[in-house]
């Protein structure tokens, strides 16, 4: 991966480390290709299982992540009271991906998108 890529364990990483910040006492990743939910969260807002994907050099890969990580996290919607999301670097494909889903589905899915970016010497994340 080039250099200035954000792979997916960095995203996990950046997410942990907010997720934190936010008082979540529980974070569970799954480092590299491990099977089952990416993130996993217990903290004052709840449960949280996040899908991860890192950055890709391509537009159509990038597309590609996106929808299968939608895939991904759809399967594993199986909790009222969890809360689903995304995790994925900060770019214009991403968050342009992120847009075009339509305002109905976010809402029915109760979608949270986090965006990881490099700030510095760690992350930035924000919450879209």
């Amino acid at each position: 991966m080039a250099p200035h890529l954000l792979g997916e364990d960095e995203v996990k990483r950046a997410v942990r480390s907010y997720l934190k910040s936010l008082g979540y006492t529980q974070v569970r990743i799954k480092w590299g290709r491990a099977h089952g939910p990416d993130v996993r969260a217990k903290g004052p807002a709840g449960s949280l299982v996040l899908e991860a994907k890192g950055d890709a050099s391509s537009q159509q890969h990038k597309t590609n992540n996106f929808v299968y990580a939608l895939g991904q996290l759809v399967q594993r919607m199986d909790d009222r009271v969890v809360g689903y999301g995304l995790a994925l670097p900060d770019n214009s494909v991403y968050r342009a991906l992120v847009r075009r889903l339509p305002d109905l589905a976010r809402r029915r899915l109760r979608l949270k998108v986090l965006f990881v970016a490099r700030a510095g010497a760690g992350y930035a994340v924000t919450d879209a």
